[in-house]
């Protein structure tokens, strides 16, 4: 019993940690992603719906839902980088929108069940381990290396220093914002997958305590 607490309980660390990706890029980046909470329902929406219980439409809602996580970020981007708003008021709105597409898109009350294939992903087990898990350990190799080694990185952390700065030396700041955007929004969009297998549905307000905890953990 308490070997299945322990994996549960690395099961839901695990989903914060896929997300603080995101958002700790964010936050060196210099931004804020106050949307990622319905960027996590959204997504989990569209795929309970379209593959409702069924491997084989999953094989092309999966794909759907992440796109809408790179859109959701793309939207955010140019909010910031384009536009020149406030992190803050962007995302904040981009929640809203999100909140009100899904509740539209969803007729009020999500409905459908998750593919097995990805109930087994979550909750299955392999050598003793859900099989996502295997994966994550090498997402956070991942992630290092995307953060602390790559030119993107270190693009990312020059815009969050000093902005004008990075972009005298060349940095395109833009792209590297919009990008940092895409790269939350993806993220999320992942948890929100990873959550409706755990869980075995979608439901509103299922990414609600990531917002504040994926802040606080960064």
């Amino acid at each position: 019993q308490f070997g299945s607490y322990l994996v549960t309980l690395l099961v839901f660390t695990a989903f914060l940690a896929i997300l603080c990706l995101g958002q700790g890029a964010m936050i060196i980046g210099g931004g804020l992603d106050l949307s990622v909470g319905w960027a996590i329902t959204f997504p989990a929406i569209v795929v309970t719906t379209f593959a409702n219980n069924s491997d084989t439409a999953a094989l092309w809602a999966i794909p759907l839902a992440l796109a809408i996580g790179v859109l959701i970020g793309l939207g955010n981007g140019l909010l910031v980088a384009g536009l020149g708003l406030s992190p803050i008021i962007a995302t904040l709105a981009m929640s809203n929108i999100l909140e009100g597409v899904s509740l539209v898109f969803s007729g009020g009350a999500p409905i459908g069940v998750v593919p097995p294939m990805l109930a087994s992903f979550v909750n299955g087990r392999m050598l003793g381990l859900p099989p996502f898990l295997w994966l994550f350990f090498l997402f956070i190799v991942a992630a290092t290396l995307l953060l602390d080694l790559s030119t993107f990185g270190r693009r990312l952390k020059a815009t969050g220093s000093n902005s004008w700065a990075a972009m005298l030396s060349g940095v395109r700041t833009g792209r590297t914002v919009i990008l940092s955007y895409v790269l939350c929004s993806t993220c999320a969009a992942l948890v929100g997958l990873l959550l409706a297998g755990f869980a075995s549905n979608a439901y509103f307000d299922m990414g609600k305590p990531y917002l504040l905890a994926s802040i606080a953990a960064v």
